[in-house]
């Protein structure tokens, strides 16, 4: 951390808010450290100058060699609204064209973030990078000078910060000694640093411990606890591995084009890493509801689907399929069902519990 050269100041590096429960835990306070030394101005933040104008941090992009691009639009979109963004545009990736995220947010400061996600996906697998046009470095002038000015004090200066150079903002209050904030920020990791005199009036004020958010690493946490949630295969390599999850209307936006739907699509994904050859057979993949009751998938022309259903096929050794299956529109805590071994009709049986997002 940048340690202060000034004689009775304090140095506040503010945490950063990636996700509405990120940023300082109440048991945290925000780190101070002071020094003391020969009165001086502030030094000038030591930047890569040759670098302009700086680009954001890319080091919170998302790259993953096996994502595909449904699985990137889907998370990415999910990300987003977990976030507490409300998406404006939507345009989702392909192999043959990079997709777009548009959000905005109400910022602390009162006014609003935008932030943009680009979807890049194809043979190569995924990446992501995302944008706030209000950085940490921008929220940190505003919430600042809006300390001061809550603090009773009247702005005589007023130089944003930037990743070139420091900001400084003071202020004067009639019976009050005048007040100033350092403010620096760096590239690494969207860091931000506020350095005022230790007896200053603002550090009574709740407003000068705002946390600021960090679009990039919020998303980049989200996501990859969405990806988490699902995981491909476990450890075990001696089982069929079967995986079914119900899709949302988010989902249904981001793979079939529109929310609504008739049906329940539940995603399928069955990998079998054994010696064996199983069967699938569709109508043994049954939903549970809350009373415990049995649901079958619905048959092709029971119903108009958004996509092919899967059909019964059998799963060679080091196979995997994915697809789709629908059933009747409800609330369902889980699935079971079994494959038959083809070559001694044993079957293997699963359960899978639908956890909440």
């Amino acid at each position: 951390m940048h340690t202060p050269k000034l004689k009775g100041r304090i140095l506040i590096g503010l945490c950063l808010a990636g996700m509405m429960t990120f940023g300082c835990a109440p048991s945290e306070q925000p780190e101070v450290a002071s020094q003391q030394a020969e009165s001086k101005e502030p030094e000038a933040v030591q930047m890569a100058t040759d670098l302009a104008p700086l680009a954001p941090t890319d080091e919170y992009d998302v790259i993953d060699p096996d994502m595909s691009c449904e699985d990137a639009n889907r998370f990415s979109v999910r990300a987003v609204e977990r976030l507490g963004y409300e998406v404006t545009a939507f345009t989702p990736a392909s192999d043959d064209a990079e997709g777009k995220i548009e959000a905005k947010q109400m910022g602390r400061w009162g006014g609003e973030e935008g932030v943009s996600i680009t979807i890049a996906c194809g043979p190569n697998g995924a990446r992501i990078s995302t944008r706030s046009d209000v950085t940490p470095c921008d929220q940190a002038n505003m919430v600042m000078r809006q300390a001061v000015e809550s603090s009773g004090f009247t702005i005589t200066t007023y130089t944003p910060a930037t990743l070139l150079k420091a900001g400084l903002i003071t202020g004067e209050k009639d019976g009050a000694e005048p007040t100033s904030i350092t403010i620096t920020c760096y590239i690494e990791r969207n860091r931000v640093e506020m350095d005022t005199s230790e007896d200053s009036p603002v550090l009574s004020n709740v407003d000068f411990y705002q946390a600021l958010r960090d679009f990039q690493l919020g998303f980049f946490t989200a996501f990859n606890k969405l990806e988490e949630r699902l995981a491909s295969n476990p450890a075990d390599q001696n089982r069929l591995y079967v995986a079914l999850r119900p899709l949302n209307i988010v989902d249904n936006q981001v793979v079939f084009g529109t929310k609504e739907l008739a049906v329940l699509p539940i995603k399928v994904n069955i990998s079998n890493p054994t010696q064996q050859t199983y069967l699938l057979e569709i109508q043994r993949i049954m939903l549970m509801d809350a009373a415990g009751k049995r649901v079958k998938p619905i048959s092709e022309g029971e119903a108009a689907f958004p996509a092919p259903s899967l059909t019964d096929r059998p799963v060679g050794p080091g196979a995997s399929i994915q697809g789709y299956l629908y059933y009747p529109l409800g609330t369902y805590t889980g699935a079971r069902g079994s494959l038959a071994d083809q070559r001694n009709q044993e079957r293997e049986g699963f359960s899978v519990e639908f956890k909440p997002w």
